[in-house]
């Protein structure tokens, strides 16, 4: 007998928000900034971040956010980051050969970054994002729409498993969303090769019975 279901195995980040993403984006670039700076031993440039730290804390005491203030402080998060980095790669550009070479770390932080501005900046232009990250820390984690009652979203990585004997073995695990109905053909396929036995009855949820997968799992032509 072959049992199939998925799940999410859940990571350890924080339940992200758009304003805690461009917070976390913000608080790094100007950190490293004032880092850079203070190194070449030049003057601080001038910007508003004092001025939107303030406000992002005022924001976050609130018990009720209005959704046009969420939509205003956004916009204003996302003007600051694209400024702060603006200054920090005119900065990095003028002092090249005072500075020592970055880490791999560096540039890969300030891509995700750069990615983070440019996603949240879509909707504003009327656009649809996709492949929208949720952590600077793990830019590889991905939403999972669940639909269940306690947690209809989660986020981490994916998998479709099959079960034998109360052991499960992991079939198909990936960080992006994808439909398990469609994987009843590979599943059917490892659990023959992994027992060298052939599957002779099935059971899943309902998202599994499929035309194809009835047809599939009736038809020993088909396998």
């Amino acid at each position: 007998m072959l049992l199939t279901d998925a799940t999410c195995y859940e990571s350890f980040i924080r339940f992200p928000t758009d304003v805690k993403l461009l917070r976390e984006s913000v608080d790094w670039i100007y950190q490293k900034l004032k880092f850079i700076v203070k190194s070449l031993k030049i003057r601080m440039p001038r910007t508003k971040y004092d001025k939107q730290h303030r406000r992002y804390h005022g924001y976050c005491k609130k018990r009720k956010r209005k959704k046009s203030e969420t939509r205003v402080l956004k916009r204003s998060l996302l003007h600051l980051l694209d400024k702060l980095i603006g200054l920090l790669e005119e900065t990095i550009d003028a002092n090249v050969h005072r500075l020592s070479p970055f880490q791999p770390l560096f540039h890969k932080r300030l891509s995700v970054i750069k990615k983070v501005l440019h996603q949240q900046t879509i909707p504003f232009q009327g656009g649809e994002v996709k492949g929208i990250i949720v952590s600077i820390d793990k830019d590889y984690i991905r939403p999972i729409v669940r639909g269940k009652e306690n947690k209809r979203v989660e986020f981490g990585a994916k998998v479709n498993t099959i079960q034998v004997d109360g052991i499960h073995f992991i079939e198909h695990m990936s960080f992006d969303a994808f439909h398990e109905g469609i994987r009843i053909p590979q599943c059917i396929d490892s659990q023959q090769i992994l027992l060298r036995q052939r599957v002779t009855h099935l059971a899943a949820d309902r998202i599994y019975a499929t035309n194809y997968n009835r047809k599939y799992c009736s038809d020993p032509k088909e396998r």
